[in-house]
């Protein structure tokens, strides 16, 4: 079913663009962001007004202009709003506090006591957050929360489905949330979260289609058609890591955690902080062990990714999540091997690209998914 554009969608929109603009290119004056946006002077004053009024921009005079009478520039003031984020990915949950920039100011981890529930300790971990964000002194430039979990999230239903941890089914996450913080509360998939954040990084993101796959202690993937993520009858599309591959589920042969048990640094029973740098030096060394066990995963990785690719004739896959800090060779490995697979028309302006971000993808998401509401409810 096709939406038809209405006036309040074109307004969020010119208003999303006028705001990256100066997220992105401030200082700058009004005449540049219409003469690079191509939007009316008009549409440009309202916005701006608007945004001043919320506090978030304000104009000064150039006084490095050195001709005339000085213009007035725009300069952004990030760091006026503020969001939290949480992330449910393990049960060691944690949260940061991001600015309009998405750039963390502030970051705690939560140590999960097996003695107690995974409920018990989850409303633990938001009054620890309550205490150390949401006081009368900030609270008004809160705009929202952003939640990460490792799963579909069901909004009618206030039910995440995830089998990595099983616990987090029985919570009501929007629920125990909003008892903790009155404001806006925004959950979603991480690796949905994660696509969306990436995606926007392509150039002309929103005419192409878009693979983005997770490899990490959960694997998941994502589709972006034009700009947006596609999610299936039951917001169920992407679920690579369920997809079976010989007698096993893609997930259970890729997963970190399985990479962690093959090369003998954790158990199923002890699992440990290992550290992932640890391992990238090994397999820049070209050590035999890491360098096998990787390319295993590369081959089951690459013929999977052929058969998907053969379905959704992809201009792009990006590679998140943990193993994408073996770096540029991981990927090229996994982009031949793929296209081993391909006839030649699929592997036309194919391109494969490691995550942007240094921080964890599923973050950035979520402080853009509320940056966003913030600026379409208000």
């Amino acid at each position: 079913m096709k939406h038809k554009l209405n006036v309040n969608m074109i307004k969020q929109h010119n208003r999303r663009s006028i705001f990256n603009e100066i997220v992105s290119n401030a200082p700058m004056s009004r005449l540049s962001i219409s003469r690079n946006l191509h939007l009316s002077p008009g549409t440009i004053a309202t916005v701006v007004e608007e945004l001043i009024s919320r506090g978030v921009i304000r104009e000064v005079k150039d006084i490095k202009s050195s001709i005339g009478r000085k213009p007035n520039i725009i300069e952004f003031l990030p760091d006026r709003k503020k969001i939290i984020c949480i992330d449910m990915a393990t049960r060691n949950f944690s949260f940061s506090i991001k600015n309009l920039l998405l750039k963390s100011e502030y970051s705690y981890k939560y140590h999960f006591d097996k003695s107690k529930s995974y409920e018990t300790n989850f409303r633990s971990f938001l009054e620890e957050m309550r205490k150390k964000t949401i006081t009368e002194d900030n609270m008004p430039g809160i705009i929202g929360i952003g939640v990460s979990v490792p799963g579909p999230y069901s909004i009618n239903d206030d039910k995440i489905s995830c089998k990595l941890i099983p616990e987090v089914t029985k919570i009501k996450p929007f629920k125990i949330i909003s008892g903790y913080y009155n404001g806006p509360v925004l959950i979603d998939h991480d690796v949905k979260l994660a696509a969306t954040s990436e995606v926007n990084l392509i150039p002309d993101y929103d005419h192409k289609t878009i693979l983005y796959l997770y490899l990490d202690e959960g694997v998941g993937s994502a589709i972006s058609v034009n700009g947006n993520i596609y999610t299936g009858a039951n917001e169920f599309a992407g679920e690579i890591g369920q997809i079976i591959t010989g007698e096993e589920k893609f997930e259970e042969l890729v997963s970190w955690n399985t990479f962690l048990i093959r090369l003998g640094l954790i158990t199923h029973q002890a699992q440990e902080a290992i550290n992932p740098q640890d391992i990238k030096d090994e397999y820049e060394r070209e050590e035999q062990k890491v360098t096998k066990e990787l390319k295993r995963i590369i081959t089951i990785t690459g013929r999977l990714l052929s058969n998907i690719i053969c379905v959704l004739n992809p201009h792009s896959v990006i590679l998140g999540g943990k193993y994408k800090i073996f770096g540029n060779k991981f990927i090229v490995s996994l982009q031949r091997e793929t296209e081993k697979y391909l006839i030649e028309d699929l592997k036309r302006n194919l391109s494969f690209h490691l995550s942007n971000y240094q921080e964890r993808g599923p973050l950035i998401g979520a402080g853009n998914k509320v940056r966003d509401f913030w600026l379409d409810n208000n």
